[in-house]
């Protein structure tokens, strides 16, 4: 009888391993899709820093009132056209690093596909920059 009894708790004990392992597994893959997406909300949060050292920055440029300290040092060490442009350029490489991500974790998303979308931001914009030209050449 204490065999059987040992035998019923090894399976019992085997189930469970095999339950709490699928568990595991489970958990696993979801901490792997809560870290792509945190990733993803981290390198967003990173652009919007990004582009409030380029607004800093550019304060500085203007002398503005309310510009940054830390913002203004920079510019007097480097230059401030050199501070602004390295601070755009931080945004322009975290926005590329985002359209990466973005790529990798998103089947949809290819080279062609933002090549495309590309080409039709390019042309919104040459088509906006057209009109106000025009609009204040008709003043």
């Amino acid at each position: 009888m204490e065999k059987i009894k040992n035998k019923i708790d090894e399976f019992k004990n085997g189930l469970n391993n095999m339950v709490l392992k699928a568990k595991i597994e489970n958990m696993k893959e979801e901490c792997q899709e809560a870290d792509s997406e945190n990733i993803l909300a981290y390198k967003i949060m990173k652009l919007s820093e990004e582009c409030g050292e380029v607004n800093a920055a550019f304060l500085a440029l203007i002398g503005a009132a309310n510009k940054s300290k830390s913002a203004v040092k920079e510019a007097e060490e480097k230059g401030k056209v050199l501070a602004l442009t390295e601070e755009v350029l931080d945004v322009i490489l975290v926005a590329e690093d985002i359209l990466y991500k973005l790529k990798k974790d998103f089947n949809e998303l290819d080279d062609k596909v933002i090549k495309e979308l590309e080409l039709k931001k390019y042309e919104k914009w040459n088509k906006k920059i057209k009109e106000k030209q025009e609009d204040k050449n008709d003043k």
